[in-house]
């Protein structure tokens, strides 16, 4: 193995190696904010249910002092329910799409990842066989330089 083929191949290893580095640094990058609208999701729901529960809580106290008894009570409880409810729907329905767009966002980098590694593998062999007939035919005394593989 010639000089030029050391050379040749670790460049080669180089270019794979940043090419994972960037692909392992995007899936780091979608994992914190996977987890950053996680964590808002479970705060979302968290403070939906807390904010009902003191609603049912004070609402008897809110109540007596407005003077009303009876029926207006479980009324007003059950709105405070389905407005719960509602709210979480809606959030949940929020949720369903960013998780949607967060896994599109994932399945685009995997795609593009693969893509590109196949594109390095293809320009790899072509390289290798390249620098391999060059080296055979004596090309090297010509002084022919070799490119590094575009990105």
């Amino acid at each position: 193995m010639s000089y030029t083929d050391v050379l040749s191949a670790r460049l080669r290893r180089q270019q794979r190696q940043q090419l994972d580095t960037k692909y392992q640094a995007d899936l780091d990058k979608q994992a914190r904010e996977r987890a950053e609208a996680e964590e808002d999701f479970r705060g979302g729901t968290r403070s939906l249910y807390v904010e009902a529960m003191e609603k049912l809580r004070d609402l008897p106290q809110q109540l007596a002092a407005a003077g009303l008894w009876g029926g207006s009570g479980e009324e007003r409880g059950q709105a405070i329910r389905r407005d719960y409810i509602s709210a979480l729907r809606e959030l949940e329905k929020a949720w369903d799409r960013k998780r949607q767009s967060l896994d599109d966002t994932e399945l685009r980098t995997r795609t593009r990842w693969r893509e590109e590694v196949e594109e390095w593998r293809l320009k790899d062999a072509i390289a290798a066989k390249l620098t391999s007939a060059l080296t055979r035919h004596g090309a090297h005394r010509a002084r022919v330089r070799l490119l590094p593989l575009a990105a």
